[in-house]
């Protein structure tokens, strides 16, 4: 059996290595010791061999492969953290680079087995203006959860660390999230209602490259909206749809951060994105929507007794 390290980087990956590229080279730069912690990157299906990457840095980082067919994030993180052998999970976005001190800050935070901790993303794509926007849009959204201690704060899951043992025993990442949306937002959400709690580390911080185009900013704010459907039915099935319920406030805040920079050309372009990313989704919780009628009438006719 492997010895007990601190921590297991769990890193899920699909068709990108040049991103995954500079992930694991920010995860070599880490001040922390390398006999300390693992990296598991984990390739959820890619049709581009990940082989030579790993092999490119296993001489500089205590790095392994696993793979799994295509199954989206979620089961990709729980696939590396069914062999890791940390003490404490540290899931990373493979488009995403770790600051030296990262692993620090969440050491220093002397963290309980019940706490989760969420640390500070960056955004490392300052000359795209969707990227921009939607690291605002996100900066929003947890900032404003959680100043009010609302139930359903929650974490982004590019930067976040929690017990190996804990995060086993409520069941890791929920399978009912086959694309990187809600997934994150569904676990804070049952970690806290089994008694965790969530503690922001912002010493732990990364930058997140997201080289995000019109195109893929719309894509992944309707993705978001499908996920956002899904988390609502387990909501309900919780009978705590209320919580979700859009509070003005909210909106207020969110359509202002543009001009909380300076009122310029900058600001207005962010606030046309911002509405358009509510609008896509919108359109993805209405297209899940749909889905989801479909299915329930499909089965219902199969399920209908035929008559002779």
């Amino acid at each position: 059996m492997s010895p007990e390290l601190d921590y297991s980087v769990i890193v899920p990956t699909r068709n990108r290595p040049q991103q995954l590229s500079r992930c694991l080279a920010a995860l070599a730069a880490l001040d922390y010791p390398q006999d300390r912690f693992e990296v598991l990157v984990v390739d959820d299906g890619s049709t581009q061999p990940l082989g030579s990457v790993i092999a490119d840095w296993s001489s500089r980082l205590p790095v392994r492969l696993l793979t799994q067919t295509n199954a989206g994030p979620a089961k990709a993180r729980n696939r590396g953290a069914g062999t890791a052998n940390g003490r404490w999970l540290a899931f990373l976005d493979d488009d995403c680079e770790a600051a030296p001190g990262w692993l620090h800050g969440f050491s220093e935070a002397h963290a309980a087995p019940e706490e989760a901790l969420g640390g500070a993303t960056h955004n490392g794509s300052c000359h795209r203006p969707c990227s921009v926007t939607s690291q605002i849009l996100v900066d929003h959204v947890c900032g404003w959860l959680r100043i009010r201690r609302h139930p359903l704060t929650f974490f982004p899951s590019n930067n976040f660390a929690v017990s190996r043992e804990a995060f086993r025993r409520i069941g890791g990442f929920s399978d009912k999230f086959p694309l990187a949306a809600a997934e994150d937002r569904e676990f804070c959400y049952r970690w806290s209602r089994e008694g965790g709690h969530l503690s922001f580390v912002p010493a732990s911080v990364v930058r997140h490259c997201h080289d995000l185009t019109f195109r893929s900013f719309w894509h992944q704010h309707f993705h978001y909206g499908r996920g956002a459907y899904t988390f609502r039915q387990i909501l309900v099935a919780d009978h705590r749809v209320d919580v979700q319920r859009p509070q003005p406030d909210f909106y207020i805040g969110l359509f202002l951060c543009p001009w909380r920079a300076g009122r310029n050309w900058g600001a207005a372009r962010n606030l046309v994105l911002l509405m358009l990313s509510q609008l896509a989704n919108i359109a993805g919780f209405l297209y899940e929507w749909r889905r989801g009628v479909s299915r329930a009438v499909w089965h219902k006719g199969k399920a209908a007794p035929v008559n002779d």
